[in-house]
C-alpha cells in the first residue's frame, strides 16, 4: 500500500491490470513494479498520478460506452417503434481483438476493456436497461 492509504494493487485489480501489464507500460521489470505493491521497496512518487490518469481513462472510457449504449438503444426503439432494455457489452477476449475494434483502448489490454465494460453494463441497468432483448453493442 502506498503512503496515504494508496492500494497498487486494489487500484489495479479494479481496472482488470496486472503488475505485469503496468511494468511493460512503465518501461520497468516486473519484480520492481511487485516490489511496490508488496511493500518491499519504496514507490515513485509520481505512480499514484500514472495511475490516477489511468483511471480517469477508465472513468471516461465506461462513461462514453454507457452514452453509445443509450443512443443504441434510442436507434432501436426508433427503427423497431418500441424501447430497447436490453443489450450488453460483449467481452473481448484479446488484446488484438479489442485494438482492432476499439483502437482508443490501445495500449491497454482486453482485461482493461473487460473490467470498463462490466461497469458500463453496471452503469446501464442501474439506468434501467436490462439484458431482456438482443440489442447488443460492441
Amino acid at each position: 500500500m502506498l503512503e496515504g492509504g494508496f492500494d497498487l494493487e486494489r487500484a489495479l485489480r479494479g481496472m482488470g491490470l496486472t503488475v505485469e501489464w503496468l511494468a511493460e507500460y512503465l518501461e520497468r521489470a516486473p519484480a520492481t513494479v511487485q516490489s511496490w505493491v508488496d511493500g518491499f521497496h519504496p514507490v515513485p512518487g509520481d505512480l499514484q498520478a500514472v495511475v490516477d490518469e489511468i483511471q480517469a481513462t477508465a472513468d471516461d472510457l465506461a462513461d462514453k460506452m454507457v452514452q453509445d449504449a443509450r443512443a443504441a438503444f434510442a436507434r432501436q426503439a426508433v427503427q423497431t417503434g418500441r424501447p430497447s432494455m436490453g443489450g450488453v457489452y460483449r467481452m473481448i477476449e484479446t488484446d488484438a481483438e479489442l485494438w482492432k475494434a476499439h483502437p482508443e483502448f490501445h495500449p491497454y489490454p482486453a482485461s482493461f476493456y473487460r473490467a470498463i465494460a462490466q461497469r458500463a453494463n453496471a452503469a446501464l441497468a442501474e439506468q434501467g436497461y436490462g439484458a431482456s432483448s438482443p440489442a447488443r453493442v460492441n
